[in-house]
């Protein structure tokens, strides 16, 4: 815990045997979010297409159909939450439970404190970075905090994950003129749900073992973000149709809500799907095209003049 985000020539040493420069790391973090940022445009300054840009068509295409009349579209910065980062740290390999970190919180509460504190300014300095480079908003992603009783969160992981999200509020983002909302998401973590709100996020995601219209009543004014099943992308179409329009349907719950997956997309998925459940949550009848015959096939047409 003597090193601290982006001190110069404090980060030890890379495979290779060279220096880690944390100084240049973080520079490095701010250069690839600006680089995105100009791709992705501002409201003052339209998306960029120039044909080197660093997206691919495809992705400047999907952000053109999704950003509409608007012109840009938001970067979403990311950091990991204090008791995630912690539990890697206790455990030092992969663990199902995470009782290296649950038993530190309780054995030695000094040092819980220490370490919690620590990670804090870590992850929130990192996503003050990404927004002060251009960043709109902000995710804190807490992949075990479903491990834990209400209680401990409560009291001994809450306090870290809001000092974090006041680290990151400390920026101000050149794309709006403000801080960053934030969103705060757990995994499995439906029964922390009044202690994830209460941590000052601006949303709360939701995964896909939530009943995410219970959710939305449980989180005060705050929005939700969530929660189709990961594993529908690779279902028949009725069936994935069916789980994102149950999906809409229970977000209405909510004070308001941002449609999304429950987790990650799995690297199996086709784009072709994820196309279509976009053209569906958009209500887009051509995107529902462009998914049916393969993006692809569709953008070689376009580019022939074919209809």
């Amino acid at each position: 815990m003597a090193r601290q985000y982006g001190e110069a020539e404090q980060a030890g040493r890379g495979a290779d045997g060279a220096v880690l420069d944390g100084a240049a790391g973080v520079a490095a973090v701010a250069a690839a979010v600006r680089g995105v940022v100009t791709e992705l445009g501002t409201p003052e300054r339209p998306a960029n297409s120039a044909p080197n840009a660093l997206l691919s068509p495809r992705a400047r295409a999907g952000l053109a159909e999704s950003h509409g009349g608007a012109g840009w579209t938001p970067l979403l910065g990311f950091g990991g939450a204090p008791f995630t980062l912690v539990a890697y740290l206790a455990e030092g390999r992969p663990s199902r439970d995470h009782l290296a970190a649950r038993t530190l919180m309780h054995a030695d509460p000094a040092a819980w404190d220490a370490v919690m504190t620590w990670a804090a300014h870590l992850t929130g300095a990192f996503m003050a970075t990404q927004v002060r480079a251009g960043a709109a908003a902000v995710q804190l992603f807490d992949s075990w905090a479903g491990v834990l009783p209400a209680a401990d969160y409560r009291e001994k992981v809450a306090p870290y994950s809001a000092l974090a999200l006041d680290v990151a509020r400390e920026a101000v983002s050149p794309t709006t003129g403000r801080t960053a909302p934030a969103i705060h998401f757990a995994t499995r973590a439906g029964h922390l749900l009044p202690e994830l709100h209460r941590t000052g996020a601006d949303a709360v995601g939701v995964d896909q073992c939530t009943d995410l219209a219970r959710a939305g009543t449980q989180v005060g004014d705050r929005p939700v973000q969530g929660n189709l099943d990961p594993a529908l992308l690779g279902a028949p179409w009725e069936v994935l149709a069916r789980g994102v329009d149950a999906c809409l349907e229970a977000g209405r719950t909510a004070p308001a809500h941002v449609f999304n997956l429950g987790h990650g997309v799995p690297p199996s998925t086709d784009p072709d799907v994820l196309t279509r459940v976009v053209a569906c949550v958009h209500g887009s009848q051509d995107w529902e095209r462009t998914a049916l015959v393969g993006w692809m096939v569709s953008h070689e047409r376009a580019a022939d003049g074919a209809p």
